[in-house]
């Protein structure tokens, strides 16, 4: 009788062993022929970003660059796209990440990162998170890459004014009142006041458009709070939005300004800087919700479709784009900070300030139309050019965003 049990018993044990081995056995692509299908931006983009470094790591490996730029510009859907393309690794734009997952075309990472025991704690926290959201929770690809903001601030302007540094998590009330201890005391480099202002919007919740109620929202007390914070200061000078590039002038770098909300671009400029002596603090939060912000965002995320015949070998490759080698490589190139906390910074003077880039959680963000944008810059221009009250601006914007609507 103990022979009939332990036989059963001894071939489920030999069947699971098998099922595990198969599940953990992958093609060495340094040794292995591997043809994969690659979707990316354009076959020209993964070239100049990947090409030389694929054939020194992996000289076996044969791939296709399938171009995924109709999708990006919405003239195709994701699903229709993969319908039409076989392909078994793609880098999928942060704008159309979450149909891919609504759409469920994609495998879930989980499976390969407890498989493998894949260090997720070698990778930012926050950004870690921010993924997750877009599944619910499981991780459906991972960003090799983000971008995000922080508060540079100039040691020494404020040393002269016997002023206290500002601090980790400041509500954009407590900078903007510091700013205004300073004639220059905050330069915004964000592409157009409107970014600024939506940015502010989000921090709580606001926004231009009603999806549900289909009306505008402009003209609340709440929006009215935020424009009327920060047209006095825009209004003086105290507080200004600069549209940088690598050959303008920097006015924070200058000395003209006491503070600055840089971007990534900006922070690449500031490095470079040995006559000044700069500090990093968060950007401002919500007092609601002190460890969330709203700067953060992945440049793309790396991810397996449902439907790859190689997801093993797409794995692998994914894990080297990930890895710190490729980081290296790419260090302060235009693709943003490396996900790898151990490579945001190779300084060790700069350590204890970059954390400010990505202490904070951030949800995915919401999408508003062009129009909406432009109608918040004209918004920011009357209340700096006119002695209009604030509400009557914001009532009258909003009847023209919803005359806009089709």
């Amino acid at each position: 009788m103990c022979s009939l049990v332990r036989t059963p018993l001894i071939i489920i044990a030999i069947c699971l062993l098998a099922l595990t081995g198969c599940a953990a056995e992958s093609p060495d692509l340094r040794e292995e022929e591997v043809s994969l299908t690659i979707g990316y931006t354009s076959e020209e983009l993964f070239e100049q970003r990947y090409a030389s470094l694929l054939s020194i790591e992996y000289p076996r490996l044969k791939y296709t660059v399938v171009p995924m730029n109709e999708m990006a510009k919405k003239q195709i859907s994701a699903e229709q796209w993969s319908k039409e393309n076989s392909a078994d690794l793609l880098y999928i734009p942060a704008d159309d990440y979450q149909e891919f997952i609504d759409s469920s075309l994609l495998l879930e990472l989980d499976t390969y990162i407890q498989r493998d025991s894949y260090p997720l704690e070698t990778l930012a926290a926050s950004v870690v998170d921010l993924t997750k959201q877009y599944g619910k929770g499981k991780l459906y690809g991972l960003p090799s890459n983000f971008y995000s903001r922080a508060i540079a601030y100039n040691k020494q302007l404020f040393d002269d004014m016997g002023i206290d540094y500002p601090s980790d998590q400041m509500t954009w009330d407590e900078l903007i009142a510091l700013a205004s201890r300073f004639d220059r005391g905050l330069s915004l480099a964000y592409p157009s006041a409107a970014d600024w202002v939506m940015d502010m919007g989000r921090l709580q919740n606001l926004q231009v458009w009603d999806e549900t109620a289909d009306s505008p929202t402009l003209h609340s007390p709440e929006w009215e709070a935020v424009f009327n914070l920060i047209r006095e200061p825009l209004k003086d000078g105290r507080i200004a939005v600069h549209t940088i590039n690598s050959s303008g002038t920097n006015p924070f770098i200058s000395g003209e300004y006491a503070m600055q909300a840089v971007s990534y671009e900006e922070f690449r400029m500031l490095e470079q800087q040995s006559g000044m002596e700069w500090g990093l603090v968060t950007m401002p939060v919500n007092s609601a919700d002190p460890d969330n912000g709203s700067s953060m965002t992945a440049g793309g995320f790396f991810a397996i479709p449902a439907a790859s015949v190689h997801a093993d070998a797409a794995w692998e490759l994914l894990q080297y784009f990930m890895s710190d080698r490729v980081a290296e490589l790419e260090y302060r190139s235009s693709y943003g900070f490396s996900i790898l906390t151990s490579m945001i910074s190779m300084s060790e003077a700069e350590d204890a300030y970059m954390e400010a880039f990505y202490k904070l959680g951030s949800a995915p963000g919401t999408e508003e139309s062009t129009k909406a944008y432009a109608i918040v810059e004209e918004v920011v221009t009357r209340l700096i050019q006119e002695d209009t009250a604030t509400e009557i601006i914001l009532s009258e914007a909003g009847q023209e965003l919803a005359g806009s609507r089709p």
